[in-house]
């Protein structure tokens, strides 16, 4: 049936050919005077790049020991994020030309690192390790400790804190720690974590901190064993000395080895990689409230904040700050503004305490809560809710039976300092995927974020004595 059908078709398709064969040809056209050619078109070329929007994958969260649901980032005048943000951006376009930096200020919680240490681990697997970061140069404590970077100090050196171990005379940087000796050899080592580490294996650089004054003698840095200069700590006031080390990127040992009988004061040092990343420094210093922040003698501890170069500055202390809950604005606010005349336009979380588990302390941590709330709106700061993330009042008796907090219902074990820094690097990136969404050309427009280059290697005494802050007396 099919061939019959087809054969007819053949037929038709023959006959409508031979008829048109015998169709008479029309006479040719008459010739038609073409119309003008229009114009060239005039292609406009824009001046602006192209610039892709941006997408960002928030990491999921881990609801499998203690379910919470996801406590937003809130930012109430829109614009105590948006530096961080733009610089995040630009290290996804390949535009960062230095480290993204987080400094997080906290009490005993974060002497372990363990907080600070997940969220640090977590990005840095996720887009290259750029180093450890700060770490102080004493222990005043022995659960002061760092996840991925090995700290070791000789006897002779003594630590102070600023809140349980004072120097009594302001000193400490801005970090609150610091170590002091007078007896020639002794030495702080800081090396590179061991090869079971998931980051912090290998650095290039590193920065020491110390303090220069009329007491103060020298100190040799030296790099797996190499002395890379003799830092004379002497000076006719009180000043900060800053030395950054390059060495090829590697395993590295950084010694900080005593050189005179005349006392040497380390402030802090720095581990980083050269190839821009997130870096996080955490600052913790066990029993601080905010007011022992503001304790610390500012010709010190304002030009290293200069130096660091913060993009976001994390404000986690609060637990203790019930004592003196009407002089805690004070204290925020001298903490922002400090970091903001370092480095102008630089971003600031303020992060609500976490609870405590006892109806009566919980009521004045709630307070604390709605004053970082009220202040974030008034100095323009984004805001994080630790005790609402937790899943509210009393929840630390579940963190408890969990094993994720100890008894004591103030301090978090490892596994609940994991789950903090989880949660708080959730809202973060929650938070940076939505500014995405709301500034597709986040990253590619240059105002208003200047793109700062690394600092280079050698000293940076007088560039950090142009910065230094005068005061009349020594605190």
């Amino acid at each position: 049936m099919t061939h019959r059908i087809r054969s007819v078709a053949l037929s038709l398709v023959s006959l409508s050919i031979a008829a048109c064969a015998r169709v008479e040809q029309p006479p040719p056209p008459l010739p038609v005077t073409p119309p003008p050619s229009p114009p060239e078109a005039v292609v406009v070329k824009s001046s602006e790049p192209v610039c892709e929007p941006l997408t960002f994958e928030v990491p999921p969260l881990d609801n499998s020991v203690i379910s919470a649901p996801a406590q937003p980032l809130v930012d109430p005048t829109g614009e105590g994020m948006n530096h961080f943000y733009e610089r995040l951006a630009r290290l996804m376009r390949g535009r960062a030309k230095d480290h993204i930096r987080i400094g997080v200020y906290g009490d005993s919680n974060m002497t372990m690192d363990w907080i600070t240490g997940t969220m640090r681990r977590d990005i840095q697997q996720k887009i290259r390790d750029g180093g450890h970061g700060f770490i102080a140069l004493g222990r005043p404590w022995t659960h002061y400790h760092h996840m991925d970077v090995v700290q070791e100090l000789s006897t002779s050196f003594q630590s102070y804190a600023v809140t349980t171990k004072p120097t009594g005379d302001g000193g400490y940087g801005y970090a609150g720690i610091v170590s002091e000796s007078a007896y020639p050899s002794s030495k702080v080592r800081i090396s590179t974590a061991g090869p079971d580490s998931p980051i912090g294996k290998t650095a290039s650089r590193f920065d020491v901190y110390y303090m220069k004054g009329p007491r103060q003698g020298a100190f040799e840095m030296k790099a797996n064993g190499k002395t890379l200069a003799t830092l004379d700590g002497f000076a006719s006031d009180r000043s900060v000395g800053v030395f950054r080390a390059e060495v090829p990127d590697g395993p590295q040992q950084f010694d900080m080895v005593v050189a005179t009988p005349k006392w040497v004061r380390l402030l802090g040092g720095v581990v980083e990689r050269s190839e821009p990343s997130v870096v996080i420094d955490s600052l913790g210093v066990g029993a601080m409230n905010t007011r022992c922040i503001t304790l610390q003698d500012p010709r010190l501890a304002e030009p290293m904040i200069k130096f660091r170069r913060y993009d976001l500055v994390v404000l986690m202390t609060g637990t203790a700050d019930i004592f003196e809950l009407d002089k805690v604005p004070e204290y925020v606010t001298n903490v922002v503004e400090t970091h903001r005349k370092a480095r102008p336009g630089v971003s600031f979380l303020l992060v609500s305490p976490p609870d405590r588990g006892v109806s009566k302390t919980t009521q004045k941590l709630l307070a604390v809560g709605a004053q970082r709330l009220e202040l974030a709106n008034t100095l323009k700061t984004g805001h994080w809710d630790l005790l609402q993330a937790m899943g509210g009042p009393t929840s630390m008796m579940t963190f408890i039976r969990k094993q994720y907090a100890l008894p004591d219902q103030i301090h978090f074990s490892e596994a609940g300092g994991r789950w903090v820094g989880r949660r708080l690097l959730n809202a973060l990136s929650q938070g940076f995927a939505d500014y995405l969404k709301a500034h597709p050309r986040a990253g590619c427009d240059e105002a208003g974020i200047e793109e700062l280059e690394p600092w280079s290697a050698g000293s940076h005494d007088e560039a950090v004595a142009s910065q230094a802050v005068a005061v009349k007396a020594v605190r």
